[in-house]
């Protein structure tokens, strides 16, 4: 079971070796951090070459990957209804939100607007 999901913001800054990034990943006080499919999948195809994707592959081996589930869609379809056009809540957030939410742990992330007023999301923004 996961303590908390970091969104792919998040792990793009730690990729580029942002230091409060750093900071936050290496402060967590735990071991128990989710990242969703959706959120690999958008680091996967930031790689430029397969160097890249195994090295992302290393960094990641220690956290759980949170697979989506068809629970997970039917609620990011209700997410995208309700949000898109309030705030422009688009598919990848809705389904990484609709996972955090089925695991009730809060979403680690600096993209406020787009998660901005989900019921059951939790959202933290751990550095500016």
């Amino acid at each position: 079971m996961s303590d908390l999901m970091i969104d792919t913001d998040i792990w793009i800054d730690v990729r580029r070796r942002y230091q409060p990034a750093l900071i936050f990943l290496e402060e967590l006080e735990t071991d128990r951090i989710a990242i969703s499919t959706v959120s690999l999948m958008e680091l996967i195809v930031g790689c430029a070459n397969l160097r890249e994707l195994h090295q992302l592959r290393a960094a990641l081996a220690n956290y759980q990957i949170e697979p989506t589930t068809h629970e997970d869609a039917l609620k990011a379809v209700e997410l995208i209804e309700n949000h898109w056009f309030r705030q422009g809540l688009g598919i990848m957030d809705a389904l990484i939100a609709a996972t955090a939410i089925r695991l009730s742990v809060p979403l680690y992330t600096r993209n406020q607007r787009h998660y901005a007023g989900i019921r059951g999301l939790s959202v933290v923004v751990p550095y500016r």
